[in-house]
């Protein structure tokens, strides 16, 4: 019998309010991982709203963001200051239901392709039908790209 392992891929979505989606898969969830991506995705002077995961707690600390925490283990979803993480869970479900649903399962190897399709169909979302088929067209050279918006 073989050993069985844990085929979790880890992926950290960063979701614009009102805006497009970012989801990158990464080999591995740390400070240093999570804090590059902020740098290379969040404009300084955001104000970042995560959950109570403590990986998240040194944002608090960060001169350059506001830190807004979404507490679910006290059953919170929406915080005193009327901020919630909904948006990048219904991406995170978006994606999930993709995956079960349409392609069933997908390989570590191949994830980051399947991210960037639904952060396409996402970000790509409140644009004419028409407008979304010319920038695919736009964007096909051999293979077809991610929809640059």
């Amino acid at each position: 019998m073989g050993i069985i392992r844990n085929t979790k891929v880890p992926v950290i979505g960063i979701v614009e309010d009102g805006g497009n989606v970012v989801l990158k898969v990464v080999p591995w969830v740390t400070k240093r991982t999570i804090s590059k991506l902020f740098e290379v995705h969040i404009a300084k002077g955001s104000t970042m709203v995560t959950d109570s995961y403590g990986l998240y707690n040194h944002l608090g600390r960060s001169p350059y963001y506001k830190h807004e925490v979404v507490n679910h283990k006290k059953d919170e979803y929406v915080n005193k200051d009327g901020f919630s993480t909904n948006r990048i869970e219904g991406c995170f479900s978006i994606l999930k239901r993709g995956i079960y649903g349409i392609y069933h399962s997908v390989s570590p190897q191949h994830l980051q392709k399947y991210c960037n399709e639904f952060a396409s169909r996402y970000n790509s979302r409140k644009i004419a039908d028409d407008e979304r088929f010319d920038k695919a067209i736009e964007n096909c050279l051999g293979r077809l790209n991610m929809l640059t918006l």
